[in-house]
């Protein structure tokens, strides 16, 4: 009778020992779920600022297509994304994030400098006088769908 409560008192303690872990598990990505946590916030704050930028630029368009804008105003408004941008791709560009991320980290900063690349194309379209107001709706229309993909990869680390 005894042996048997051996045996049960064993692995018992061998249930303990292995639930206690000493160090935070990791992830299936490979990455701590306080690395992913700040990954996360700091990619949806870039997110945010990069929305505010394409709604100066859609209301531009827009404005273009209703004659409330001409292509200098235009061209004008799109010099004043282009600074900020520039500070959203460098941001991005100096970031060290865990190597589980680097995928959706090349996504980011892929998104990022395709959206930088936009306004630069549109100041430079304004500049020569030579807009295509579809051409800059399509644009836009690829960097939100660029930019969903990489909502819905954050919502799956």
């Amino acid at each position: 009778m005894k042996k048997p409560l051996f045996i049960g008192f064993l692995v018992l303690i061998m249930f303990l020992l292995s639930a206690c872990g000493g160090a935070p598990k990791e992830e299936e990505g490979g990455a701590a779920p306080k690395a992913k946590t700040e990954y996360q916030n700091k990619i949806k704050g870039a997110i945010d600022n990069s929305n505010k930028l394409l709604a100066v630029y859609n209301k531009s368009v827009d404005q273009l297509y209703t004659e409330e804008l001409s292509n200098e105003e235009f061209g004008n408004m799109m010099r004043n994304n282009i600074e900020k941008s520039n500070e959203m791709v460098r941001s991005i560009d100096e970031m060290t994030p865990d190597p589980a991320f680097f995928e959706i980290h090349q996504a980011v900063i892929s998104l990022m400098n395709n959206q930088h690349q936009m306004f630069l194309d549109a100041v430079e379209a304004a500049n020569e006088d030579k807009i295509k107001k579809n051409d800059l709706r399509k644009e836009y229309l690829s960097i939100k769908t660029e930019q969903q993909k990489i909502i819905n990869g954050l919502r799956t680390l």
